[in-house]
């Protein structure tokens, strides 16, 4: 601590030093006790593992006015180096997709963007039995792993709300490498709210990756614009009036449609 590497330790000559520690045992006589160490730590692992199994319970739900309750089904006992875990939701082979948004600004001019911007990736189901869910889904973290050639990997991270039966449910994974998007307006002009004449608007989303996607594009404020977008039809997601689009694998794709103010007279 008080020395270097390069200088080494600043030790008095005045001060005794300690002998040099005894010889190493032969090469096979230390094979023979680091091997009888590893196998009677092993053997010991081993029984302890045996002696107390893992097992998982599944708590219940119940209903309690507003609330839900998880009631564990029978009494939990944890023995002595034992370990009991307890599951509120154990569903397997649940159907969602991945599903990529945009957003659409009609203040912005299309030659005034800078480079395409990243889409978001949401992980998209719905809370029912088809689903495989069905059931309230309570609050948390929730990890997602994907599956590769090397097992499944770490996917990322996202929090989880209160979902009741019967609610789309939709994850915010994070932002995509391999998926971008541009969306305005096709002139230069000043946007005016207070005109009730059509504006010309585009997107241009380019997809990288070697298959299709779906793609929403967030269009504009439900309730403040009419909306024209030929051969799709128009959702309400989120307060924003929005059309879903496919996108071929490696490939690059306009849309076009228009939108003008509504005016309270």
């Amino acid at each position: 601590p008080i020395g270097s590497t390069a200088a080494g330790s600043p030790v008095p000559s005045s001060v005794n030093v300690l002998p040099p520690p005894p010889s190493p045992a032969p090469a096979g006589m230390m094979m023979s006790m680091m091997a009888d160490k590893i196998t009677v730590t092993g053997s010991r692992r081993t029984r302890t593992l045996q002696e107390t199994p893992v097992s998982v319970v599944t708590a219940e739900e119940e209903d309690l006015g507003d609330l839900k309750l998880f009631r564990v089904p029978n009494r939990v006992n944890v023995s002595a180096n034992g370990l009991k875990q307890v599951a509120f939701l154990n569903k397997d082979e649940v159907k969602g997709r991945f599903l990529y948004t945009g957003a659409c600004d009609p203040y912005d001019w299309i030659d005034d963007l800078d480079d395409p911007q990243s889409a978001e990736i949401l992980l998209v189901t719905k809370n029912e039995e088809g689903k495989g869910l069905g059931i309230a889904l309570p609050q948390g973290q929730m990890s997602l792993f994907e599956s590769s050639s090397r097992g499944a990997q770490l996917s990322g991270f996202t929090e989880l709300r209160d979902y009741a039966r019967g609610q789309d449910v939709e994850l915010e994974i994070g932002e995509s490498s391999q998926v971008f998007s541009q969306c305005a307006r096709t002139k230069e002009a000043d946007f005016d709210d207070g005109s009730r004449k059509w504006r010309k608007m585009v997107a241009s989303i380019t997809n990288a990756n070697p298959h299709h996607i779906y793609v929403r594009l967030n269009l504009a404020w439900s309730g403040d614009y009419d909306i024209r977008f030929r051969g799709k039809k128009l959702r309400v997601k989120n307060g924003y009036q929005t059309v879903e689009v496919k996108i071929p694998a490696n490939s690059t794709n306009e849309f076009r449609w228009k939108l003008r103010p509504i005016i309270d007279e």
